[in-house]
């Protein structure tokens, strides 16, 4: 999670990790990017990115967001469709919203597609992981990111209380950081959707 996507941090062990992230990102946020979109506001932009990188996994809209940064709300908008078209960020939908217009407008989770970038950004280091808040968080993101590459497209459920952390195709997930977890209810849900239901923890995965 801290490394793993930059092969050449491994294979030389003389590069300073977070030096070289740190550089690549400010090329990428600060000039690659705005290269191809000279109307960013290049102090704004990179503030999206810091907040959504801190806030991963977590639901948002660009309503809120533009309030958090003092912001247009279209603005906003338009930066997280480029950091979604540049693959950096993925935005994950709630499938309990039938509707697309419901989907577009209602409250939605993002997940970086480079989680080295996004650890770094925010002044975090391999050693934060050990904070449970954070490794629950990035844990979670980097479990979206396999399911992204496997099933292509990924949900999450969350409706009147109930929820799912995952929804493709015809699974659901369920994603724990912790142990003694009661499933009951993940699993009554799951069977409500007609779906079948994995725990997968940092330990291990279970078929249930």
């Amino acid at each position: 999670m801290a490394s793993g996507q930059y092969p050449e941090i491994i294979t030389n062990p003389e590069l300073d990790p977070k030096k070289y992230i740190m550089d690549l990102s400010d090329q990428i946020v600060n000039f690659d990017i705005p290269y191809f979109s000279a109307k960013i506001n290049r102090q704004l932009f990179l503030s999206v990115v810091k907040t959504l990188s801190f806030d991963l996994a977590q639901e948002y809209s660009a309503n809120h967001l533009a309030k958090i940064l003092e912001a247009d709300r279209r603005e906003i908008a338009e930066y997280v469709k480029i950091l979604e078209e540049t693959n950096l960020f993925s935005v994950c939908y709630n499938v309990g919203f039938k509707s697309m217009r419901k989907k577009l407008s209602g409250s939605k989770k993002i997940y970086s597609l480079n989680l080295n970038l996004s650890l770094h950004l925010n002044g975090f280091d391999v050693s934060y992981l050990n904070d449970t808040r954070v490794f629950g968080r990035y844990f979670e993101n980097y479990i979206f990111m396999r399911i992204l590459e496997k099933y292509g497209k990924v949900e999450y459920y969350r409706i009147n209380g109930k929820e799912l952390d995952f929804v493709a195709e015809e699974t659901a997930f369920e994603i724990k950081s912790g142990t003694n977890m009661d499933m009951d209810k993940y699993k009554k849900l799951s069977l409500q959707l007609k779906k079948k239901f994995y725990l997968i923890s940092e330990e291990e995965a279970y078929l249930m």
